[in-house]
């Protein structure tokens, strides 16, 4: 989900059992533009890929300055769902603790849901399944059902809710 499918992806995965659905859906520009509205641009239907979007808080506190946009001694103010927040910061060490790093070239960032994944998929492949799953309840669990139900939700995605669906048949065997 990082990036829209590929054609040869999309051919690959329609041979694959578990991703039978897929055969449909072969045209790689009409997924870029659903893509494009899902995950990148900020408007209705957007549902955010990113972890601190889904569990991050800001807080702003504006009792002990100046501000042209809060009233002075105004409670502070908490904004919920920034980009980069302590839970990417969190991921980007638990894949530097595994040996890991992001690839610079993928300008994307550590709390995507499809790095996450893809993290959790190596852990599961290197044989470290309790590493996989204590990633998996800090990370991912908290916050992966709800934004697959807003994904699922949406009437113009019939390519990620069928994603959606998928992903959700098989996360919950993940102790």
């Amino acid at each position: 989900m990082a990036a829209p499918p590929s054609q040869e992806l999309l051919q690959a995965l329609a041979g694959k059992p578990l991703f039978e659905w897929v055969k449909p859906f072969n045209d790689p520009e009409a997924l870029a533009v659903e893509h494009a509205a899902l995950f990148t641009v900020p408007s209705e239907p957007m549902v955010s890929p990113y972890e601190s979007c889904w569990r991050d808080t800001l807080e702003i506190d504006n009792t002990s300055g100046c501000s042209a946009y809060f009233e002075p001694g105004s409670p502070a103010y908490k904004m919920v769902g920034c980009l980069r927040g302590p839970s990417a910061t969190l991921v980007e060490e638990a894949y530097r603790q595994a040996g890991l790093e992001l690839n610079p070239a993928s300008h994307d960032l550590p709390d995507h849901i499809a790095v996450e994944l893809e993290f959790l998929g190596r852990l599961y492949a290197q044989g470290k399944e309790e590493e996989a799953r204590q990633f998996y309840q800090a990370h991912l669990q908290p916050w992966v059902f709800d934004f697959l139900k807003k994904l699922k939700e949406n009437p113009s995605s019939a390519f990620y809710r069928r994603l959606a669906q998928t992903l959700e048949s098989f996360l919950p065997a993940i102790p």
